[in-house]
């Protein structure tokens, strides 16, 4: 909590722009998120850094006088172990792998770095890994000094992305021993705050390798949702976490196996349905599988088709909504199909003979079939 002096109140197409004599709001950049809170009472909308180091404050509403400014803390102390792990996985990387940085992301769901290298093989990342919570372990303290351009340009300095003609003291954030690096960001105060850092996976890019991590509070939420799942998987499988590979082979190969059976079963079933109805003496049929699917209805059709091409049916699957057939001489099957998909609350389209679609609702089967019987082929 701290309070500042409102110097200008702009309003702007869809909110305020706010400018105070002092902040200690992040606006954002160089990728790390902006902070959130709120000024005088007021959520920021957002904030915005201009040209001249000024930061703008976007409100929804306008504010005036002296004012409180309320920091969202768990948000900043986030940012802060996300962006302090960055920089010993960026500086351990270069120093011991010789991997450099292009870039990197601290967001809401997920930290990545990129580095410039083809190909991260999984015993580099576990290396890496082992490393930079060395780092962790060894509480090194992290501390804020401002350093001429032309110091900084002398070499052993991590920089990059620096504006051109930048004058004037640059920020640069210490790593004791490990790491020194050009930053406008929020970090803590030793790394004994990051607790650990996790290396997530590597995604392949057509410029380098991107590194998914976590530190800090993130790092145990991740590692506390995969408890969440391992206990929901015992309950499941009736094992412990050693045997989740061989029972859930085991539960494949059986839902294979069933899935085989199915088929076969669903073929008998069509050949036997579509026997049934090419034996009937109505000119036009109708037939509902509330437990069939696409595939039945299909086969259904199909042979339907080849026993008796110029019976007229009606073919419908599913529960209280799934699919429709209409199948027959081609001039009915024309004008009936479109009825049939109005009245599902469905659409369909064919030619030839077929029209088929998904249907909506199986509410209307009644007056589906009082249609069937009252159609003349």
């Amino acid at each position: 909590m701290a309070e500042a002096e409102v110097v200008r109140c702009v309003g702007v197409e869809g909110g305020f722009e706010v400018v105070l004599d002092r902040t200690i709001f992040y606006p954002g950049g160089g990728g790390q998120p902006a902070d959130s809170g709120k000024i005088g009472g007021v959520e920021a909308a957002g904030f915005r850094k201009e040209d001249d180091g000024e930061i703008v404050h976007v409100l929804p509403s306008p504010v005036s006088g002296r004012v409180a400014l309320e920091l969202e803390w768990e948000t900043r102390y986030d940012h802060m172990q996300q962006h302090s792990a960055e920089h010993v996985i960026a500086a351990t990387a270069l120093r011991e792998l010789g991997l450099k940085t292009l870039v990197f992301h601290i967001s809401q769901d997920a930290c990545d770095i990129e580095f410039e290298v083809d190909r991260l093989e999984e015993g580099t990342l576990v290396a890496l890994e082992e490393l930079v919570n060395r780092r962790v372990r060894e509480a090194l303290p992290v501390t804020v000094m401002f350093m001429e351009a032309e110091e900084v340009a002398k070499g052993g300095i991590r920089s990059r992305m620096l504006p051109e003609g930048l004058t004037g003291p640059l920020r640069v954030v210490e790593i004791a021993g490990l790491d020194r690096n050009t930053c406008g960001g929020t970090h803590v105060r030793n790394l004994s705050e990051l607790q650990l850092i996790k290396l997530l996976g590597v995604q392949r890019l057509t410029r380098g390798c991107r590194v998914f991590f976590a530190a800090g509070g993130r790092a145990l939420s991740r590692f506390n949702e995969s408890l969440g799942r391992e206990r929901e998987l015992n309950q499941l499988l009736s094992c412990g976490p050693g045997d989740y590979s061989r029972v859930i082979g085991d539960v494949l190969a059986n839902a294979r196996d069933a899935e085989r059976r199915l088929k076969g079963l669903g073929g008998r079933l069509a050949a036997e349905v579509g026997q049934r109805l090419a034996a009937s003496p109505d000119p036009v049929v109708f037939y509902h599988c509330p437990e069939g699917d696409l595939d039945l209805l299909r086969a259904v059709g199909s042979e339907l088709r080849d026993r008796k091409p110029d019976l007229a049916a009606v073919i419908t699957v599913g529960q209280d909504h799934g699919y429709f057939m209409v199948v027959g001489p081609e001039a009915w099957v024309a004008s009936t199909g479109p009825r049939v998909a109005e009245l599902l609350k469905g659409k369909g389209g064919g030619r030839g003979g077929l029209f088929q679609g998904r249907a909506g609702t199986f509410g209307a089967l009644p007056r589906l079939r009082e249609l069937v019987d009252a159609c003349v082929v």
